[in-house]
């Protein structure tokens, strides 16, 4: 199954096609996740770190009335993102927009990557306008299921936490949300769970938008030849069809008074 392959995903080209398969599988089910937690039909809006902007494009489809902006600072991903929405560069600690400018500010599996998210936080929810929604998709790894667990499935995990814990930042900021938006001063605070699981999606899909980036992470500190054990025994899980997995997606939003 390819799906493993150690390296498969390291050009950006291989990653834009990664996120545009996660973007497409589960596009459904969080447009209406953020809908439940109170994001705006209509208005002006903008996606922090909005990577090739497939899920910015697909929100601004199904809300006509909703004009989105993307927002990020890797500019490859930007000339990818331009092809759908008009999209700036910058750097979400220090966004360059005036207080109460959006209707709608929101990231996506964002916040997991910076060194200080309540700072960020508090950058986004100061463009809200009264009335607003600041809103964030993110996952936890901490809510990752796997059955039956593969041999040294450990390692994998365990070199994902290194590969964030080396950059300051966390893979488990999903159900941090919540606490974030509060200290970021936002009231009606709403959460939907939505969960991934390969029931749902399918084995190959949820080895690629979900298992790939556990590889990713861990072939940068994990031992080799433990390594390649893991890898061989995810490809014999992901051939197996009694095999399970799941992962819990959070969707927070919150209002400004």
């Amino acid at each position: 199954m390819g799906h493993y392959r150690v390296g498969e995903f390291d050009a950006p080209a291989g990653e834009v096609a990664r996120l545009a398969a996660q973007a497409e599988v589960i596009a459904g089910r969080e447009q209406a996740a953020l809908g439940a937690v109170g994001i705006p039909a209509n208005g002006l809006g903008i996606e922090i770190g909005c990577g090739p902007g497939f899920v910015a494009a697909g929100l601004a489809r199904s809300r006509p009335g909703l004009r989105l902006f993307g927002f990020d600072i890797d500019a490859y991903v930007l000339a990818e993102a331009r092809k759908r929405l008009p999209a700036i560069r910058g750097d979400a600690n220090h966004l360059p927009f005036a207080d109460a400018s959006f209707d709608l500010v929101y990231s996506r599996l964002f916040l997991r990557h910076v060194s200080d998210p309540l700072h960020v936080a508090r950058e986004m929810a100061r463009l809200v306008r009264p009335g607003g929604c600041l809103a964030a998709i993110d996952g936890s790894d901490a809510s990752l299921l796997i059955d039956p667990v593969p041999a040294e499935f450990a390692v994998i995990t365990a070199g994902r936490r290194a590969w964030f814990d080396t950059r300051g930042a966390t893979a488990d900021m999903g159900h941090k949300l919540p606490g974030l938006w509060q200290n970021a001063g936002l009231n009606d605070i709403r959460v939907q769970a939505v969960v991934v699981d390969s029931r749902t999606i399918g084995l190959p899909a949820f080895a690629e938008i979900v298992l790939t980036p556990f590889l990713q992470a861990a072939a940068e500190s994990a031992e080799r030849a433990r390594y390649e054990t893991a890898v061989s025994a995810l490809q014999a899980w992901g051939r197996d069809p009694a095999s399970f997995g799941a992962i819990t997606l959070f969707v927070v939003g919150g209002h400004k008074s």
